[in-house]
């Protein structure tokens, strides 16, 4: 059980399904998503693939930007939740549990993160615009532009705070 809990594919794949059920039910849909992302992230730290505070560290600076770019105007939610919807703050956590699993490989190469984050994170918020999860309070490429930057320097950021946390970043599989 424990390889698998550790396997980048499952995570990958998990977080995918994850996103969708977050970003397209919004918190509508938390009634399914909260119990089955809590579950997964609990098998996770019983087969100590993240820990409690990398998962918390993590996710509380995530959840900080967002809400900040929430209360700047960049970002604007329907859904209900303080600092930011509800289904956001549990994406957080299910986005924190890809960083030493499927996506460990950015901790090797600082280039990759920067990549990663200024191209990932803008086109993740793009398809929540499109699915009607956020709207921009700026223009469309301003706010992607916007984003790009911030997650350029954010992800390396969070990188090296989670590897700090607990060096986890080489999982065996």
């Amino acid at each position: 059980m424990n390889k698998f809990m550790r396997s980048k594919w499952l995570n990958f794949v998990l977080f995918d399904f994850f996103w969708l059920g977050c970003v397209a039910g919004g918190n509508q849909w938390l009634w399914l998503t909260a119990p089955v992302i809590l579950a997964y992230l609990i098998a996770l730290l019983n087969a100590h693939a993240v820990t409690l505070s990398q998962l918390m560290l993590a996710a509380t600076l995530g959840i900080g930007v967002d809400a900040l770019l929430t209360m700047l105007g960049v970002f604007n939610f329907s859904s209900a939740g303080w600092p930011i919807p509800f289904w956001l703050m549990l994406l957080w956590l299910a986005f924190v549990s890809t960083l030493p699993l499927s996506l460990a490989f950015l901790a090797k190469s600082r280039t990759a993160s920067v990549l990663a984050g200024a191209i990932g994170f803008p086109f993740s918020y793009a398809m929540g615009e499109r699915l009607g999860a956020v709207t921009f309070g700026v223009g469309y490429l301003e706010a992607l532009v916007f984003l790009s930057i911030i997650w350029a320097v954010m992800l390396p950021v969070i990188i090296y705070m989670i590897q700090q946390a607990k060096g986890l970043f080489h999982v065996q599989t």
